[in-house]
């Protein structure tokens, strides 16, 4: 499967270390906005539903009430407006700057520790999630249903109904092991395991 989609993962990755390279607050946050969504949803509903944000010009300037009435494509839209606004309160907040913060810290694993602890509405699959589609977390793990169904199906790690920090490093660590048993590059796994399971290629 990695071969035959190769040309296509390969595109999507150069991508986000385009976004990576533009430097651009605006673009983090979008990609922030869409990870802040897609949990309970398809990641297609999702990147639809930000879209239309912006179209109406509300991702930066839309207040809880007017956010929910227009997530109806994605689930638990109270709760994930709520946590756009406050989201973006940390992003506008003068003098930060959401690229340079993440720059600070360095490596991936303090940056999705920072994200997590300090974003609302972002676990660890979310911040690893918003970290490589922005280019500076190609070596995190997306633990999603699709993922996880996989590694209960090749190592018979049981499927958990949630991830504390501890087993989601266990997992990552098992996720690093198999790839590279197998040869394919662990930034493009995630892709592999999506497509497999829903015939799509997407972020």
């Amino acid at each position: 499967m990695y071969q035959q989609k190769r040309f296509e993962i390969e595109e999507r990755l150069e991508r986000f270390l385009w976004v990576k390279e533009q430097d651009d607050d605006k673009l983090f946050f979008e990609e922030l906005v869409f990870c802040t969504l897609t949990p309970q949803a398809r990641p297609l509903e999702a990147q639809k539903t930000l879209d239309h944000l912006k179209h109406l010009g509300l991702l930066w300037e839309g207040v809880e009430e007017e956010l929910s009435h227009h997530l109806h494509r994605v689930r638990f839209r109270y709760t994930k407006a709520a946590s756009l606004v406050y989201n973006r309160k940390v992003c506008m907040e003068a003098g930060f700057s959401l690229g340079k913060k993440l720059k600070e810290l360095g490596d991936a694993f303090s940056q999705r520790e920072w994200v997590v602890t300090t974003m609302k509405g972002i676990g660890w699959k979310e911040a690893s999630h918003f970290l490589r589609n922005i280019g500076f977390g190609l070596g995190l793990a997306i633990l999603d249903r699709h993922v996880l169904r996989t590694l209960n199906e090749r190592f018979g790690v049981p499927l958990p109904s949630s991830l504390s920090e501890r087993r989601y490093l266990e997992y990552e660590r098992l996720l690093h092991q198999w790839t590279e048993d197998i040869g394919v590059p662990f930034a493009a796994m995630d892709f592999v395991l999506f497509y497999d399971k829903t015939g799509l290629i997407f972020k």
